[in-house]
């Protein structure tokens, strides 16, 4: 009874005190022009158009400055490939990966750059 007595006060008064909350720094500068930010892209990432869209916004609103793509998964292709079949799962041409890369929509900062890996 007498440790409740002593704790009532001590909870009125931590409602009193304001929280103090800690939070991330929020990163406001540009990275460094040499700094690397590479994504790793999976292929099934690549199967639309809007999907692409969507990878590429995402990576440039975290701030990636290159994306590393996987192209080749099971012996098929994510590209327009002459040796290895198309990817089933593939919706369109391989062809809107190359807008992608360049389309800068708008913005004053470059959208990631891409390296295609097998």
């Amino acid at each position: 009874m007498i440790t409740a007595f002593c704790l009532f006060p001590l909870l009125l008064l931590a409602q009193q005190v304001p929280a103090v909350t800690q939070s991330a720094p929020r990163a406001t500068a540009a990275p460094p022009a040499d700094e690397v930010r590479a994504l790793w892209v999976v292929r099934t990432t690549l199967t639309s158009p809007e999907k692409i869209r969507r990878m590429v916004e995402s990576a440039h609103a975290n701030r990636f400055n290159t994306l590393i793509v996987q192209v080749r998964g099971r012996g098929d292709a994510y590209y327009d490939a002459q040796w290895e079949p198309r990817a089933a799962t593939l919706k369109g041409s391989a062809a809107i990966l190359r807008p992608a890369r360049h389309d800068t929509g708008g913005s004053e900062a470059p959208r990631p750059q891409g390296a295609c890996v097998d």
